[in-house]
């Protein structure tokens, strides 16, 4: 019984062993940082590697903490698989998922036990399923989901019978409420899931009552003697982390029945001599002394081979794992490298072994706030996360780890080392540096560009202010008649010319200052109905030309705005001016100003012009942009 409750202990804490690794996991930590579909990925393949590893987990999920799944795997029948991301599902409202977001960092949840359903139905053969979870937290201890493992009781089931196998009497597995797991009558097990309403506790009351309410012995009943124990499966889980997940959780009984049919065949033996009697109360005395022996032996050497795998179980995560594993001894120096490191660096891992990490690294680099502060934290033994570290291979090439440890302790609380992971960062390193480099010789380019063309503008302007000056005043006759009606039609083209070429050269200067971030806005109170009708003015003519009517449409108080007037003076007029251009003669134009449902103040031109294709409206914003359209061909000049 004690070796059953001990395999089964053991199972136990290697699930809870087993979450916490994966909720350390550096390639959680980075998705939780950056949320990205190469970090689900890469959280996925890990779980797939353990899952093809451990061949006992039907799936491995991360939850966020709206319940949604970011990433699972499915044990498929032997046939580990990653889920595709439309097929994963919300769990916000499973039992499991909500009692495990609930606990605090580094605790773990254990299911009740019970048997698998698939679309409402108990899926057949029976498959016996417990969920061990534990909750995520993030850099600043904010909860962003959980860990569950979903675990194949079967194993566990297997653990029990292979354990009590050659027992006396009947060996029964049974939960907090006396239904069976196992029990001699296979009709009796899983009663509470299928509607089998017989338990060990309707059965047997009188002894359920002790079992219930004691952690073990053994009691005589008319029925036979009972010898039972106690296993807490949350206790068990949570034992190698050294934290209480909950002590109150649900328990489960190991029972041996020996019926008293079997018991009092003994009386017979009271009517032999007392010779006898002493030989045959020796006999079973030794008997109960090499069985005693015998357990002992085989318990000591199980609990060996449970270490043995365990150590086994690490080492074979530590080389699967994409990062390399490192552990160092209580004082502080480098006790185990897994074989990544060498694949990584091309340096034999013997040569780090035994020495501290001040010892492998650069003097210049020690002296840096950074490592002072990264050394009294391991010194102090507290846990560290993503420390970034510099390692020169042997080609004099500089590489880049993000480093992770957690201290350990045995289970008197005594400091017995650390244990951690670290990653390669040198192609991540390299691109920042890539990235930050070609930003500063774009933004030195653009630099160049805006003075260029803020030069340029200047060079421009001063002859061009000339060409306009001049032309105005050869329109206004200001040094007597130009001549015939060819003469002034001419002088109002270079003048017209000129402005536009003015106004083109302004509008160019605008462009490089925003892009500069050096455009200012003067803001004030600008009235909305009297900038619509200046600018209806200002166009007036144009329009009159085409015999185009502009109206305007107000509300009965006109709105306010606080903007820069100008700026949005000259929206209006560009969009008014567009109008007027592709609005074919005897159109209508409507400027129209007026308060949304949100409160906000809109300006909208309407016009019976040719309008803009479908095609062309996700591009029509983009700088320098034009459509195809026949209409804009034909109106080019």
């Amino acid at each position: 019984m004690e070796i059953a409750k001990n395999q089964i202990g053991q199972e136990l804490e290697f699930l809870g062993s087993d979450a916490l690794v994966l909720a350390r996991n550096d390639k959680l930590e980075k998705l939780i940082g950056w949320d990205t579909h190469f970090h689900r990925r890469a959280l996925a393949q890990t779980f797939l590697s353990i899952a093809q590893q451990r061949r006992f987990y039907d799936q491995i999920r991360y939850i966020d903490a709206k319940g949604m799944e970011i990433a699972r795997v499915n044990f498929n029948s032997e046939n580990p698989e990653i889920v595709p991301d439309d097929q994963l599902q919300n769990k916000a409202n499973r039992y499991y998922f909500q009692e495990t977001l609930k606990l605090e960092k580094g605790e773990l949840y254990v299911s009740p036990f019970d048997l698998n359903k698939e679309r409402g139905e108990i899926e057949e053969p029976y498959k016996p399923m417990l969920r061990i979870g534990t909750p995520i937290f993030d850099s600043l201890g904010r909860r962003q989901g959980a860990i569950i493992l979903n675990y194949l009781g079967a194993r566990l089931i297997e653990r029990f019978d292979g354990a009590l196998l050659r027992s006396a009497g009947n060996a029964m597995f049974i939960n907090e409420k006396g239904h069976w797991f196992r029990n001699p009558d296979r009709e009796d097990e899983w009663g509470f899931m299928t509607g089998n309403e017989r338990t060990f506790a309707s059965t047997a009351p009188d002894v359920w009552a002790q079992v219930r309410k004691t952690n073990e012995g053994q009691l005589q009943a008319p029925s036979g003697l009972y010898t039972f124990t106690t296993i807490n499966p949350a206790l068990h889980a949570a034992r190698l982390n050294n934290k209480n997940s909950n002590p109150n959780s649900a328990t489960w009984k190991i029972i041996t029945h020996i019926p008293a049919s079997v018991i009092t065949l003994d009386n017979v033996w009271q009517d032999h001599a007392s010779l006898a009697s002493m030989y045959a109360l020796l006999m079973i005395l030794s008997f109960f002394a090499c069985v005693y022996v015998t357990f002992a032996r085989l318990y000591k050497k199980q609990s060996q081979q449970a270490l043995l795998k365990s150590e086994e179980r690490f080492r074979q995560i530590a080389e699967i794992s994409s990062d390399w594993v490192w552990e160092m001894d209580k004082d502080l120096r480098l006790s185990y490298l897994s074989s990544s490191f060498e694949q990584l660096t091309g340096v034999d891992p013997s040569y780090l072994i035994g020495k501290t990490r001040p010892q492998l690294t650069r003097p210049e680099e020690l002296s840096s706030p950074d490592w002072q502060k990264h050394i009294e934290d391991i010194e102090a033994h507290r846990e560290f996360k993503n420390f970034p570290l510099k390692f020169f291979d042997p080609g004099g090439n500089v590489r880049h780890f993000s480093v992770s440890g957690v201290p350990v302790f045995d289970t008197v609380g005594q400091f017995s080392g650390y244990r951690g992971t670290c990653s390669d960062m040198t192609k991540m390193v390299k691109a920042e540096e890539l990235l930050r480099i070609t930003t500063e010789r774009a933004q030195s380019a653009n630099r160049a560009k805006s003075d260029f063309l803020a030069s340029m503008s200047h060079e421009l302007r001063t002859p061009l202010n000339s060409i306009i000056g001049f032309s105005q005043m050869l329109k206004d006759e200001t040094f007597g008649s130009v001549g015939g009606q060819n003469n002034q039609e001419y002088v109002e083209i270079i003048n017209s010319a000129g402005t536009h070429l003015h106004r083109l050269i302004g509008d160019i200067l605008d462009i490089s200052k925003i892009e500069a971030g050096e455009f200012e806005l003067t803001t004030g109170i600008i009235d909305i109905p009297a900038l619509l009708d200046e600018c209806k003015t200002m166009l007036g003519e144009r329009a009159a030309k085409k015999r185009i009517s502009v109206s305007v449409l107000l509300p009965e108080t006109g709105p306010s705005i606080l903007a820069d007037e100008l700026k949005i003076k000259q929206i209006i007029l560009n969009l008014l001016s567009n109008a007027i251009k592709f609005s074919l003669e005897d159109g209508k134009i409507c400027l129209e100003a007026g308060i949304d449902r949100n409160n906000g103040i809109y300006l909208k031109i309407t016009d019976t012009g040719i309008g803009i294709s479908p095609e062309d409206i996700p591009t029509i914003t983009n700088p320098f942009e034009q459509t195809a359209n026949v209409m804009t061909r034909q109106q080019e000049g």
